[in-house]
């Protein structure tokens, strides 16, 4: 029987520093390094991990204080961001080049005498908090702030450091399982990515000289879903809109529904079947494909419907060229429309023109593609099934259920 250790909850603010990022003007940043600049995080480097990729470049200057500059074990956190995003949090468990931060983002600075980072960390990022932290926050227009005064009052479990830090070893190591099986996943991606170029090609400069036609000739029909915002249900018919459209897959976990009759009126107008592509033309996931692989009706919003000629397409190279990261940039910078939201209009989506290679060299394309998404299937499974071991063991450890011994 698992014995209950009841640990005290303390205000964050009374173990930990907030500091807040610096504010800099758009002239003052670049992406070029210099004896004189700095790297400054931004809420785009707050991943699982901290994202050292994409960086820019801020003047030295502009950092006042040493406490801004950054180091390892601060947690960073986003104090402004879209409603989903804000209070996403990393941990910086390797500092790779000296950075400060941008003014969207904080840094959490346990104080290791009775607070470790790394339990810290793993309690802010717990499901719990990061849905208390959304519900404090306050949403303006397109953005929400996380009130700094209610992120130091948030309540933390103490247990001694000892506990803290053998609670935070466990934690580590079921997160760096989660994340290997991430890194193969993407790595699955980055070889059908480099397939598909090296088959057909970079699509926007077409050196294998392939015919092009517009959408319009290759597709018996495009339209898109409601225009409407109809009422949300708990169960009902799938309503797939802009936020599930990934890459190459639809995202089910955070859907909505609709009732059979508001379904009804929405299919008539739109009618999604196995194989068709759907195409983000409004707001999140803006330029995204993915295939159709379900065998039943749904409604959608913020997705146009791409009816290609499958004598001419096969749906896995229509979905992997608009996916392709050049040929979005270019189709984004030509057709996209400016606004509260950017779009693409379906007489711009008409308008897009693509190489159309033989439809043979096609099929041999996508039955790659079928192949490695049944080896990702299981993948995926198994990273649920690590997913769900971590946010168990994440339950039992705050709630000081978690066997340490």
């Amino acid at each position: 029987m698992t014995t209950v250790q009841y640990y005290p909850k303390v205000n964050l603010r009374d173990h930990a520093l907030l500091i807040r990022g610096i504010t800099f003007k758009p002239h003052q940043k670049t992406d070029i390094p210099s004896d004189d600049a700095i790297v400054c995080l931004r809420t785009a480097n707050v991943q699982s991990n901290v994202d050292w990729r994409s960086l820019i470049y801020i003047p030295k200057a502009l950092v006042k204080r040493t406490d801004k500059l950054l180091r390892e074990k601060d947690i960073l956190i986003s104090t402004a961001n879209s409603n989903n995003l804000v209070g996403k949090c990393c941990l910086i468990r390797s500092l790779q080049v000296p950075a400060t931060l941008g003014g969207f983002i904080s840094v959490i600075r346990a104080n290791g005498e009775s607070l470790d980072a790394s339990y810290l960390y793993h309690y802010l990022n717990s499901d719990e908090i990061q849905a208390l932290l959304r519900s404090i926050s306050r949403q303006t227009t397109n953005i929400s702030n996380l009130p700094t005064d209610q992120l130091l009052n948030v309540q933390i479990p103490l247990p001694p450091l000892p506990i803290q830090k053998r609670i935070a070893v466990i934690l580590e190591k079921a997160d760096a399982a989660r994340e290997k099986r991430r890194q193969t996943i993407e790595l699955t991606e980055k070889f059908l990515q480099s397939a598909f170029l090296e088959m057909f090609g970079d699509p926007v400069t077409n050196p294998k000289g392939w015919e092009k036609e517009t959408m319009d000739e290759l597709c018996d029909r495009i339209t898109d879903g409601t225009h409407d915002t109809p009422k949300r249900l708990t169960q009902g018919v799938k309503f797939i809109t802009g936020k599930n459209i990934r890459p190459h897959r639809i995202d089910f976990s955070n859907l909505d529904f609709v009732s059979q009759d508001v379904h009804e009126e929405i299919y008539r107008r739109c009618n999604p079947i196995f194989g068709d592509v759907l195409y983000t033309n409004i707001g999140v996931n803006l330029g995204t494909a993915v295939m159709n692989n379900l065998h039943e009706e749904f409604s959608m919003k913020n997705v146009a419907l791409l009816k290609h000629n499958r004598q001419k397409l096969e749906s896995r190279f229509l979905e992997y060229i608009l996916n392709d990261q050049r040929m979005k940039k270019a189709l984004l910078k030509r057709f996209s429309i400016g606004g509260a939201q950017s779009f693409l209009s379906l007489g711009n989506i008409k308008m897009i023109e693509i190489p159309v290679p033989p439809l043979s060299l096609q099929q041999k394309f996508a039955a790659m593609v079928e192949k490695v998404e049944a080896m990702r299937f299981r993948q995926r499974a198994s990273e649920q099934e690590l997913e769900n071991l971590f946010h168990s063991l994440m339950q039992q450890a705050f709630k000081g259920e978690l066997v340490l011994a």
